[in-house]
This record gives structure tokens, sequence and C-alpha cells, in this order.
């Protein structure tokens, strides 16, 4: 019988489209809904906010709206206490600041 991976899922890819995000981690997730206000944004040099964020799979989509505008490179950024984004094991996604998308 193997062992449950107890590594927490790191991000490995950001996509933005429209008022859209995809966040693709290693691992597959614990599917459901999770708090939009643990994720920030920027793209396109306006700075976002989460107003729903949903895991599916091994990807958080989020769907934000247009804050104020802030010149420089396009990230997304995580930090939630406790942590809502779990492996299928149950492992946190370990909180992450200025992860680059495109």
């Amino acid at each position: 019988m193997s062992q449950p991976d107890l590594t927490p899922p790191v991000p490995i890819s950001g996509e933005a489209f429209g008022d859209n995000l995809s966040v693709l981690f290693d691992r597959h997730l614990l599917p459901g809904v999770l708090d939009p206000s643990n994720w920030t944004a920027r793209w396109d040099s306006i700075i976002r906010i989460a107003t729903s964020a949903i895991a599916v799979g091994s990807q958080v989509n989020l769907v934000t709206e247009e804050d104020e505008g802030d010149i420089g490179p396009d990230k997304v950024s995580y930090n939630a206490m406790p942590p809502d984004v779990l492996s299928l094991d149950g492992t946190p996604a370990a909180s992450f600041d200025a992860f680059p998308i495109t």
C-alpha cells in the first residue's frame, strides 16, 4: 500500500484571461468553494480582487474584479489562515506571493 504524499500542493502555472485567472497546481486538489479573500493578483497593470474561487481537478479558478492601477509584473498571491487549498489527502498548500502568471 502506498503512503500518502504529505508535501504541500505547489503552483506550477497561472493563466489570466479576461477577468478570470486559473492557477494550476502540481497535484489534484480537494474540490470545493474557496475563500476568495485569500487571493490577490495583478495583470495588465491592474490589481485584481477575487470575487469567487473554486478548486476543480488540479487548479483553482478565480473570477476577479479590477481594483486599482499598479504597474509591475503579472502575478498572483495566496495567503490563507487557515489554508483552504488542500490536496486530496488534506495537505494544505503553503502561502505564496508574486507567483508569475501569463
